[in-house]
């Protein structure tokens, strides 16, 4: 195992453990959603985190959908 020398992540692959310190030990996160405004280090953890939503307003469509068939 690598362990982070700063924060005390370890990782199982060097590489790892080398972005690790590159892009995230340490850094604010730069990606924010705009919806929440919650923040993440990687722009795929946004666009992830994007479904959330997207599956609020699903289900909130299909509420309505319902309750005018009602």
């Amino acid at each position: 195992m690598y362990p982070c020398d700063t924060c005390g992540r370890q990782y199982r692959r060097l590489i790892s453990l080398q972005r690790h310190k590159r892009l995230e030990c340490g850094k604010e996160a730069q990606f924010e959603c705009a919806l929440c405004h919650a923040k993440f280090k990687h722009k795929h953890s946004l666009l992830r985190h994007y479904n959330v939503h997207m599956a609020d307003v699903k289900k909130s469509s299909k509420f309505e959908r319902e309750e005018r068939f009602a």
